[in-house]
């Protein structure tokens, strides 16, 4: 009976061993296809411009919504000239928008303080 009962043990541990190492490699080779289709696409740069209404301060307002941006994936670069009341920002087209660009600046803080107008991109 105690033999029978190790055997038991020792076959499910090995099952279990083998269906673990399966599932890491189709893991690895999943994440290896989906890396390769990321590379096989060039970064398309593209700059976008529009107006930000409702900053009250230069550090506060316009450096929070620089960095807000900035943080975003696919953006390069982001710079907000608080006298201007202007937002230039570079992004790689493939991975963002303009439009994701503007719901990001207008829904910072309550949702209500900034509003974007004239966007060019």
């Amino acid at each position: 009976m105690k033999i029978s009962h190790l055997l038991s043990v020792i076959t499910l541990s090995a099952v279990i061993m083998v269906s673990c190492k399966n599932e890491a490699k189709e893991n690895t080779e999943t994440t290896s296809a989906t890396t390769e289709k990321t590379q096989d696409q060039p970064a398309q740069l593209a700059t976008a411009s529009f107006t930000v209404e409702g900053m009250h301060c230069e550090v506060g307002c316009a450096g929070h919504l620089e960095k807000k941006l900035a943080k975003l994936d696919g953006v390069q670069n982001a710079e907000i000239d608080f006298e201007a009341k202007k937002a230039t920002v570079e992004y790689d087209a493939n991975k963002i928008t303009p439009e994701i660009l503007v719901q990001t600046v207008e829904g910072t803080a309550d949702g209500k303080t900034y509003k974007v107008s004239d966007v060019k991109s």
